[in-house]
């Protein structure tokens, strides 16, 4: 409801300028950044009486989030479920995100990015079924690890690995396609990591720069 920068200052320069004519001749007003909405007294007023906009939940589920949750110092899918139970969708949708959440676990144990921490006991990797309706079933009765973690990602990735695109799958799926031994192999795959994210442009950067660096170098 704050008024924005330009009207601020305007207000402050017809302050400085009242009962001097010449300053109020000479003054400037500011204008608004092209594209952003117009402000004054009367929308102060208005924001005020309006009756309030509803908060609309858009929780969703995607591999990025489930990394993370799993990579967690604790029982990683237990966090999971509890995360869906306590968001402010409906029970029917809390019920499509656990599924969705299950789905989108199986396809990281598959791809080998996610694994169980080795246990003494071979029911202790069936705790992380928590994430399914059938969680209570295969639930475990033995004592967790300290940390709770029962789930690690894959050691062999890189620290910065994530899984943020959509498509990111896609693109591990993929990658192995690809003839490691052709000479545009390089290009194939910045090509494909160009085509997964929705906007290339950090990508597109790095390239110029490292042109730019190969010039000054010469």
């Amino acid at each position: 409801m704050q008024a924005p920068e330009h009207v601020i200052e305007n207000k402050r320069a017809e302050e400085k300028a009242a009962g001097d004519p010449k300053k109020q001749k000479k003054l400037v007003k500011q204008r608004a950044p092209e594209g952003e909405v117009g402000w004054d007294a009367k929308t102060f007023e208005r924001l005020m009486v309006a009756p309030t906009e509803g908060l609309v939940s858009r929780f969703d589920v995607n591999h990025g989030m489930l990394l993370l949750v799993l990579s967690r110092d604790a029982d990683g899918c237990r966090v999971m479920r509890q995360l869906i139970a306590d968001c402010h969708e409906t029970p029917h949708k809390k019920k499509a995100l656990r599924h969705r959440a299950w789905q989108l676990f199986r396809s990281l144990l598959d791809r080998k990015i996610v694994e169980f921490i080795p246990l003494n006991t071979p029911v202790g990797a069936q705790s992380c079924c928590a994430l399914s309706d059938a969680a209570d079933l295969g639930r475990s009765k033995t004592a967790p690890l300290r940390s709770g973690k029962k789930l690690r990602v894959n050691l062999e990735l890189q620290e910065d690995f994530s899984l943020h695109q959509a498509l990111s799958l896609y693109l591990i799926d993929t990658l192995p396609l690809l003839d490691a031994a052709s000479p545009d192999y390089p290009f194939n795959v910045l090509t494909l990591c160009e085509a997964i994210v929705e906007d290339p442009d950090q990508i597109l950067r790095r390239q110029v720069d490292k042109l730019k660096t190969e010039k000054l170098t010469r």
